[in-house]
C-alpha cells in the first residue's frame, strides 16, 4: 500500500461550488498498510521480508523502490498485471487533512505462498489483513503449518479465519462486530475468553483508542493505559503497535511488557503528521521518564488544559533512601503528575563538596525512573531550580522537613501564580549524610 501526501494551501472558496480551492505545492510518498508495518519492524532492528501483491504501474514501482532503499526484502512480492497498487492520496493544507482519495481494488486475489522450506527460515510471521482481497482463511492456515508464531491484525468479522494464531490485535469495533456484542472493559473478560477458546487463539489484545489496550493474563483482564499525549494524526498507529509488540513478545514471551512498549511507540507516532515510523531513541527517553525542559513545559500546558495538578520537587537524590521515597510518594499524592528536577554532577559537587556525588547523574536518574509515582525527571546544572520553576509554574512546590519555608527557592513564583508550597515532615530520620557517616 502506498501513502501519497499532497501539501498545499487553501486561501479561497471556489466560485463553482462551496468548496475550498487547493493550491498544490509539493508531494511525498511513503509506505502504508503492510509496508508501514515493515518499516516499523525494520526500525525495531528486525530483518523483514514482505509477501503480498502489487501492481505493475508507477505506484507499484514506487513501493518496490522504497522497500529497497530501506533494506526490506521484496523477493516474495507478487506483481499482477492490470491490478492497481492500493494508494491513499491525502490532501493537506495548513497542517489539516482536507480529504482523501483512494485508488484500490478489493476483489479476491490469488496469492501464492513460497515453498515451506523457504518459510522455515523465518522466526515469526505477521498477517496484516486490510480486506484488500489478499488474506484468506486458507492462507492463514497454510502459514500456521510452518510451525512458527503468527501475529494477526484482523479485518474479517469471522475470527475463525485466524484460528490457532499466537496473537490477534484488534480494536474495540472489530471485536464488537466479531461477537455481535458491544465490547467494554466491564464485559472484556467474558468476550476475550469466548474468542480465544472458540478459535484457539493464544492471545487477543484489544486497542481502546486513547484509553490504551487490554488483554487477558491468568484469566484476568489487564489494561495498559496510553500516556497522555496530544493526538495529531492516528494514521498507521495500529501498524506501529503491532510492529513493536510482535518482536518483543516473540523474544520475551511477556505480553504485558510488550504491550507497554508498543503503547509508547503508538503514542509517539500519533503525535506526528502522516504515516510515521517509530523512533526508539525517543521511546527509551520516554521509558526512563527523562525529559527536556521543552517537553516538560508541553506536559505542564497539557495538564493545565485538563485541569490536572502538576507537582514539582527537586534535589540531589544522591544515595536514594527511604526518606526520599516517602517524600516523593507524598508529593505525588497531591496531584496527577509528579515532576522531579535533579541536580547534575557538577551542581552536586558545588553544593556538597568534591567527594560528591556518590552516584553519577545517569544512575540517579535511572533509580528515580524506577519509582512508579515519579512521572517526569529533568536534570539541571544550576545550583537552584529557580529558572525551571519560573518556566513550569507548578501547582505545588514540595520540599522535605529539613527546609524552612523562607529558605525554599521559587516560593514567590509559585505563590504569585496561585500555587502552594508544601513542606512534608520526614517520617524517617534517614539521610544521605548519616548513611555516608556509617560507611566511613
Amino acid at each position: 500500500m502506498l501513502d501519497h501526501y499532497v501539501f498545499g494551501d487553501c486561501e479561497r472558496i471556489s466560485p463553482e461550488a462551496p468548496i475550498p480551492v487547493f493550491k498544490e505545492k509539493f508531494e511525498s510518498f511513503t509506505l502504508g498498510g503492510a509496508g508501514n508495518l515493515a518499516l516499523n519492524l525494520k526500525a525495531c532492528g528486525v530483518e523483514v521480508s514482505v509477501l503480498g501483491v502489487l501492481g505493475t504501474g508507477k505506484n507499484g514501482k514506487r513501493v518496490k523502490q522504497i522497500l529497497e532503499e530501506k533494506g526490506i526484502l521484496a523477493d516474495f512480492l507478487q506483481e499482477q498485471k492490470y491490478f492497481p497498487t492500493t494508494t491513499k492520496r491525502r490532501f493537506i493544507a495548513q497542517g489539516q487533512q482536507l480529504f482523501r482519495a483512494d485508488f484500490e481494488q478489493t476483489e479476491r486475489l490469488n496469492l501464492e505462498l513460497p515453498q515451506k522450506d523457504e518459510l522455515k527460515n523465518f522466526d515469526f510471521f505477521i498477517v496484516s489483513d486490510y480486506a484488500k482481497g489478499v488474506v484468506s482463511k486458507e492462507l492463514v492456515q497454510e502459514i500456521l503449518k510452518v510451525g512458527k508464531p503468527v501475529y494477526v491484525a484482523p479485518k474479517s468479522k469471522d475470527f475463525s479465519t485466524y484460528q490457532n494464531s499466537t496473537l490477534v490485535l484488534a480494536n474495540q469495533t472489530e471485536i464488537s462486530e466479531a461477537t455481535n456484542e458491544k465490547f467494554t472493559l466491564e464485559n472484556a473478560s467474558k468476550i476475550l475468553e469466548k474468542i480465544q477458546s472458540q478459535n484457539e487463539i493464544s492471545n487477543v489484545v484489544v486497542t481502546l483508542a486513547e484509553k490504551g489496550v487490554c488483554f487477558l493474563e491468568n484469566e484476568k483482564v489487564v489494561s495498559e493505559e496510553t500516556k497522555a499525549k496530544e493526538i495529531f494524526d492516528v494514521t498507521g498507529a495500529g501498524d506501529t503497535f503491532l510492529a513493536v509488540l510482535a518482536p518483543i513478545h516473540f523474544l520475551t514471551k511477556d505480553l504485558h511488557f510488550a504491550c507497554k512498549i508498543a503503547n509508547l511507540a503508538a503514542g509517539q507516532v500519533v503525535s506526528k503528521q502522516g504515516t510515521s515510523v517509530v523512533n526508539f531513541e525517543e521511546i527509551i527517553q520516554e521509558k526512563t521518564k527523562t525529559l527536556t525542559l521543552k517537553e516538560a513545559l508541553e506536559i505542564r500546558n497539557s495538564l493545565q488544559k485538563e485541569n490536572k495538578i502538576f507537582v514539582f520537587t527537586n534535589g540531589c537524590f544522591d544515595v536514594l533512601h527511604n526518606g526520599h521515597i516517602q517524600l516523593l510518594r507524598k508529593a505525588k499524592s497531591l496531584g496527577d503528575y509528579l515532576f522531579v528536577a535533579v541536580n547534575s554532577d557538577s551542581s552536586v559537587k558545588k553544593l556538597k563538596g568534591n567527594s560528591r556525588p556518590i552516584f553519577e547523574l545517569s544512575e540517579r536518574l535511572e533509580m528515580l525512573s524506577a519509582l512508579e509515582f515519579v512521572d517526569g525527571i529533568f536534570a539541571f546544572s544550576e545550583e537552584t531550580p529557580l529558572k525551571i520553576i519560573e518556566k513550569l509554574k507548578p501547582d505545588f512546590l514540595v520540599k522535605g522537613g529539613d527546609y524552612k519555608l523562607e529558605e525554599i527557592v521559587g516560593k514567590e513564583v509559585v505563590g504569585a501564580n496561585g500555587g502552594k508550597v508544601v513542606v512534608f515532615e520526614f517520617e524517617s530520620q534517614q539521610s544521605t549524610s548519616k548513611i555516608l557517616d556509617k560507611l566511613n
